[in-house]
């Protein structure tokens, strides 16, 4: 708050200072919109709010909320007139608030559609990314120029581990974080439950941690075309991660056809 001093004149008795505190508001804190959100940025929702999409149903549009205190990751926003509109990442959400509510017809394809959603400071806040590994897809071993698909874990805006097979590519089980704490290049989970095929310390009862440990390692793999094994397609850089003791990795860049 800022205070002007004002002089004011009076002929008979001399002169006399007042002090008016002048409040100063900028138009940012003045709008009832979040105005300096950025695309990859984090909001947590401060009441149930829409997620960005909408399930067609029997003819009617049923949109998609989340609950209070959901960690969102925005993947585009939009401002027009002093109004800011999102859109958000379903893949950084957990499977269960996210995808897993998309209505899909008998050959799969969604039934529905994505939409802006009014991005009011009566909804969401603007919060720090909840870790360096949220929204960061981490595959099991080291990149392979001819392997496609990778047993993978995902850390996910709302707090879950998510784990996918590389068989089916599908989600094989989602445990809660409990906890999260930060050393380093070491980020340690907490779980209530130990998730399975992961190498967790037991720390007491009802409390499993697992540690991964980016190791600050890049690499850069020229990819090769799997027919004849030697003309060049592209690279592929990689970082290299531990998970419980096992190797990580996540792509980082590639220019691979």
């Amino acid at each position: 708050m800022k205070t002007m001093k004002i002089l004011v004149g009076v002929a008979a008795i001399g002169m006399v200072m007042a002090s008016i505190p002048v409040t100063t508001v900028n138009a940012a804190s003045a709008s009832k919109y979040i105005t300096n959100a950025k695309n990859n940025s984090y909001v947590k929702t401060v009441a149930k709010a829409e997620i960005g999409w909408y399930n067609k149903v029997n003819g009617k549009k049923k949109k998609l909320y989340v609950p209070k205190g959901t960690v969102l990751k925005l993947d585009g926003t939009f401002k027009k007139n002093g109004k800011v509109s999102a859109q958000f990442d379903f893949d950084a959400l957990s499977y269960k608030l996210g995808n897993g509510k998309i209505k899909t017809d008998k050959n799969g394809n969604s039934i529905g559609d994505w939409y802006s959603v009014p991005l009011k400071k009566s909804k969401y806040k603007l919060v720090k990314k909840p870790t360096p590994i949220t929204a960061l897809e981490l595959d099991l071993g080291k990149y392979n120029t001819y392997k496609d698909i990778y047993d993978s874990m995902y850390v996910t805006s709302d707090n879950y581990l998510e784990y996918y097979n590389s068989k089916s590519s599908k989600l094989s089980q989602s445990s809660k974080i409990t906890k999260v704490k930060q050393s380093g290049n070491k980020t340690y989970l907490y779980f209530k439950k130990a998730p399975k095929n992961l190498n967790t310390k037991k720390m007491k009862k009802n409390q499993y941690r697992l540690t991964v440990k980016n190791l600050k390692k890049t690499t850069k793999t020229k990819d090769l075309d799997r027919d004849d094994h030697k003309t060049s397609v592209g690279w592929t850089k990689w970082a290299k991660y531990s998970v419980g003791g096992k190797a990580y990795f996540h792509i980082t860049k590639s220019t691979a056809d």
